[in-house]
């Protein structure tokens, strides 16, 4: 059969067939969308992102869709096409401790913040060398552009607009992201590769690169390590879905809470903590992280399995 024919081809074919949807996609999305809104609102294409960066509302529903055809719908579809049952190949292992394991990813969240945050600042702070200088101010353009948008999106008072913007910014890119690199991305390099630790360091590569950040680097590859581990441990997507929701609603949160005026702390200001304090963020992360690991995960002796090895 057709179905037997794709579960059943080589793991290299699979990787160009993923990425192939991934183009398809991509490439439906792009030229549809800015069309789309042009033809809507009477303006010419070239005034959309301007429009967009104006308009929050119709930004939510592009940064939908972007999430859905980007990195949504091309993991369905060729989990569906090469896997058969996305249920095995996503959620082999049960989470026995979801409650525990929910309390201890928002308390790894909570303890890293000084950590996370000495480690952004001296990324952003980082200058490239003489040669690069027009690359590092075009992507510091970008980077600011993306926080003015970023701001306008978050930095609003209304109930309605906060519980959109955790569907939005927390739940959407949870879901489709996570289904993207983790799901579908990270098993398939594994079946080429056949490394735990190199499979994981690959794919953190390439979610940090999607995220065109160059000065946020290092904050999000880490945030990307912790995922591609949390996967392979856990066996169960799930697990990866909350800790990338908590981390992006925190955010949405404190937004929210500084736009209400009931924090002073400034989202967008960096801070700026003792040394003492980002050493001892360090060393409880790592214990949060041994006890999640070695206490909380259940571990088997063949713990890093795959898609294709129980679909054959």
């Amino acid at each position: 059969m057709l179905s037997q024919y794709f579960r059943n081809s080589k793991p290299l074919y699979q990787l160009l067939a993923f990425f192939g949807f991934f183009l398809i996609f991509t490439f439906l999305y792009a030229s549809v969308n800015a069309t789309l809104i042009a033809k809507i609102y009477g303006m010419d294409i070239s005034e959309v992102p301007l429009f967009l960066e104006n308009n929050s509302s119709v930004q939510a529903v592009f940064q939908f869709f972007s999430q859905l055809f980007v990195f949504g719908f091309p993991p369905l579809l060729f989990m569906f096409v090469f896997w058969g049952n996305i249920k095995t190949a996503l959620f082999s292992q049960k989470l026995e401790k979801k409650s525990l394991l929910i309390i201890l990813m928002f308390l790894l969240l909570v303890v890293s913040f000084p950590a996370l945050n000495l480690l952004e600042n001296w990324n952003q702070n980082l200058t490239l060398p003489g040669f690069l200088a027009d690359f590092e101010a075009y992507w510091r353009n970008i980077e600011a552009q993306n926080e003015r948008i970023l701001q306008k999106f978050l930095l609003n008072t209304s109930w309605l607009v906060f519980f959109r913007n955790i569907f939005i910014m927390a739940i959407v890119p949870a879901v489709c992201e996570e289904l993207f690199f983790r799901g579908a991305l990270q098993q398939i390099l594994f079946s080429i590769v056949k490394r735990k630790h190199f499979t994981v360091f690959l794919t953190a590569i390439v979610f940090t690169l999607f995220h065109f950040e160059p000065f946020v680097f290092l904050p999000r590859f880490l945030l990307a390590l912790f995922l591609g581990y949390l996967f392979f441990d856990s066996k169960n997507l799930l697990s990866t879905m909350i800790f990338h929701f908590l981390n992006n609603v925190i955010i949405v949160v404190f937004y929210f809470l500084y736009s209400k005026k009931i924090l002073d702390f400034n989202p967008d200001v960096p801070v700026n903590f003792h040394w003492a304090v980002s050493l001892l963020s360090v060393l409880l992360c790592a214990a949060v992280a041994f006890f999640l690991f070695s206490f909380v995960l259940k571990r088997e002796k063949n713990s890093v399995k795959n898609i294709f090895s129980r679909n054959r």
